[in-house]
């Protein structure tokens, strides 16, 4: 059983929370995949459908991960907030 993780705001529960962050070496697990996966999502799709995937479009994909990649924190957040 498990997996689940329920977060509160005082005794309400947040429907939409995300949950803690996962660490791995430093890096923020929960936050990378966020980043990345809204954008690899239609190549993927395609993959599943038996679409070709262009190189163009791989091209685009891999400049639009880069640039979400860029926004993310390089260091860790001290406050915790």
């Amino acid at each position: 059983m498990g997996g689940d993780v329920w977060c509160y705001a005082g005794l309400k529960r947040e429907a939409d929370s995300t949950g803690p962050a996962t660490i791995s070496n430093g890096m923020d697990i929960r936050a990378l995949s966020q980043a990345i996966m809204p954008i690899m999502m239609k190549n993927i799709m395609d993959q599943l459908a038996h679409q070709p995937i262009s190189d163009s479009s791989r091209a685009e994909e891999t400049a639009a991960m880069n640039a979400a990649l860029a926004l993310l924190p390089d260091k860790p957040e001290e406050r915790l907030t």
